[in-house]
């Protein structure tokens, strides 16, 4: 007597990225078939992705009902796949405006403004804004580089593909200091 074969396949899924974990612990059997009554008491399936790419669903481990001797199957496993897509946020970054009378001090101004307020949840944007002006005038504040993480420290993961970052430059003004000079009377 041949054992049955049964091969079981691990479920495939994917999504756009979101900022959570894509998991999918469904299976089927996709080739072969249990005798009546006998069959799988349980099976593992373990795969996970939250950043865009792909990554295997992998079945890991399977039981067998009290009644299903593993003497009469050969059971092969096939992994699914699990397929996170970048999201494709539109956003625009601003560095923020400035405005001081002149004091013979540099004027900087490093914080901007994103908008809309569309940013995945958890996902925050760093930005260098290398602008300053001393003298009266008027520069632009500009941006020389944006890029978008979730998470911090040893876990900071940059996700900037997951935006289509339009930035915009602020404006830094020093104003002429006015001096009212009064002549002496005698």
């Amino acid at each position: 007597v041949n054992k049955l074969v049964i091969q079981l396949t691990a479920a495939s899924a994917d999504k756009v990225y979101n900022g959570n974990p894509l998991t999918q612990n469904s299976y089927t059997i996709t080739s072969g078939a249990f005798a009546p009554g006998e069959g799988l008491a349980s099976v593992t399936v373990e795969g996970t992705i939250t950043f865009p790419g792909t990554a295997d669903n992998k079945i890991t481990a399977h039981t067998l009902k009290s009644n299903t001797s593993e003497n009469n199957y050969t059971i092969t496993y096939k992994d699914g796949l699990l397929t996170v897509y970048p999201a494709q946020i539109a956003i625009t970054v601003k560095a923020d405006d400035a405005t001081r009378d002149y004091n013979g001090l540099p004027l900087t101004q490093n914080t901007f403004t994103v908008t809309p307020n569309v940013l995945v949840s958890g996902d925050y944007v760093e930005v260098t804004i290398p602008g300053t002006i001393t003298n009266a005038g008027s520069v632009p504040n500009t941006i020389s580089n944006i890029k978008v993480f979730r998470g911090t420290g040893a876990n900071k993961t940059e996700v900037t593909s997951n935006y289509i970052i339009t930035p915009a430059n602020g404006t830094l003004t020093v104003n002429k200091v006015v001096i009212q000079l009064t002549a002496a009377s005698a």
